[in-house]
């Protein structure tokens, strides 16, 4: 039965390619075309000082972001492909084996994030012009070392998260929970975060093993690292085997339960949103929009609160060295925003339809364009913040104070290109999603090289 859903899998994806349309096509085409360029010109700019004294700190420090930023995407995008992909809520309604079923899914989820790689070879390309080889097929190495190992251990926390719907609620779970969705998917809101936080942790061995290597000249920690983290990926993907087969049939229905919210249950869900404040602030009708927006987004996508968080340690700690300058700061806070915190990709997508719903309501245009705006302050706010922390703590509060202003004027920028462009468009956004980030990060990229 596995072949069959390989065909399947196969076919939908390309079936999904052909009715983006030529123009979405060419939009994606173009956004990852400029992407891949603004990560040479990126990768060039970190990465000239150290090409002078031979490898050195600002090489590792590229590598191991590397690695983190491969697990920070694949952390989430793992989790949309094993349960919200719409494939296997047809299949899972079919008398199809639960044991091809999971072998078909992780095959998926590997063979999507696959092109992660691509990540340190192309930013690494100004070494392979100066022949440093061995750094370049280290970081290559090293990520794909990350995502063999991070996406078992993402796999499995996912559907580990996934068996806890299988208990129901208890007061750990409403603890968790806070009442911002259902009681006994408390852990589900978890489960990308703490996949981020394993695979950083296996990151982080890896590194520590090629240190060990450059620096002592001992394969030994390498070896431990890598056949420890091989062995831990199998049995990840055995142990979530054994979950998905026993528990699948029910998990599958009680996730598509959580995932919408009754209207009896609605009473039950906190009146508590983060950013439902700002309601003191707006007029009445502007209100209304702002708290049904802020709504649905925060409830739908809870996974970004504990992720924002995460990220804004990593930004904070790259931000606190005094080895990193102020351009660096920019360039990698910016970036997280580009990738992560664009709302209105979200907000105006099929599933939340903030778009095209206000094309059937009396909504004015300019009230959608001010909520996403406001939304959108909100998620760029902590990146600052973030920054300028790690500058307090590093004594160059001053300079980072500059960079972290300077990172809500570009996320200004790209929202305020994004926004008009996506309530237009909605609810089909990818085209023009993969051109906006795409040109972001090729601006990022000529900026950073030629400062």
């Amino acid at each position: 039965m596995l072949g069959p859903l390989l065909w399947l899998s196969q076919a939908t994806r390309r079936n999904r390619w052909r009715d983006l349309g030529p123009r979405a096509r060419s939009g994606v085409v173009f956004g990852v075309v400029a992407a891949a360029i603004g990560l040479g010109l990126a990768g060039d700019s970190w990465l000239l000082a150290s090409l002078v004294d031979g490898r050195d700190e600002r090489v590792r420090s590229w590598t191991f972001w590397c690695m983190l930023t491969t697990a920070l995407i694949f952390g989430y995008s793992s989790f949309e492909v094993l349960y919200r992909d719409p494939l296997w809520r047809r299949l899972a309604t079919l008398p199809v084996s639960p044991r091809a079923l999971f072998v078909a899914k992780v095959l998926r989820v590997y063979r999507r994030h696959i092109p992660l790689v691509l990540l340190p070879a192309i930013s690494g390309s100004s070494l392979l012009m100066q022949s440093e080889y061995i750094a370049w097929c280290t970081a290559v190495v090293a990520t794909g070392l990350v995502l063999l190992i991070g996406l078992a251990v993402s796999i499995f926390a996912h559907i580990w998260a996934g068996e806890s719907l299988v208990d129901g609620a208890n007061p750990l779970k409403a603890y968790l929970s806070q009442g911002y969705g259902p009681t006994e998917a408390a852990f589900l809101f978890y489960s990308p975060a703490l996949a981020l936080l394993a695979t950083a942790t296996v990151a982080l061995g890896i590194e520590v093993g090629f240190i060990a290597l450059y620096l002592n000249g001992t394969w030994l920690p390498l070896f431990g690292v890598v056949f420890g983290g091989v062995g831990l990926a199998v049995f990840c993907l055995r142990r979530a085997s054994t979950i998905f087969v026993r528990w699948q049939h029910v998990i599958a229905p009680k996730f598509a339960d959580v995932e919408v919210l009754p209207p009896w249950q609605e009473g039950a869900q906190s009146s508590r949103v983060f950013g439902q404040w700002l309601v003191a602030f707006l007029p009445g009708a502007l209100a209304g929009v702002w708290t049904r927006l802020n709504t649905q987004y925060r409830r739908r996508y809870r996974v970004l609160l504990p992720m924002t968080g995460v990220l804004m340690v990593a930004l904070a700690v790259f931000s606190g060295r005094s080895t990193t300058s102020i351009v660096d700061v920019w360039a990698l806070a910016v970036a997280v925003g580009v990738l992560v915190f664009i709302p209105s990709f979200r907000a105006c997508g099929p599933e939340l339809g903030i778009g095209s719903t206000a094309r059937a309501l009396p909504i004015a245009a300019r009230q959608n364009h001010v909520v996403l705006g406001m939304l959108a302050l909100l998620e760029w706010t902590p990146l600052s913040i973030a920054v300028v922390i790690g500058g307090l703590a590093g004594g160059r509060l001053l300079e980072m104070g500059f960079a972290a202003l300077m990172v809500l004027v570009a996320g200004a920028i790209v929202n305020g290109i994004a926004i008009p462009a996506c309530v237009l468009l909605a609810p089909r956004v990818v085209r023009v999603s993969f051109a906006i980030r795409g040109v972001a990060l090729c601006a990022v990229g000529v900026i950073t090289s030629v400062l």
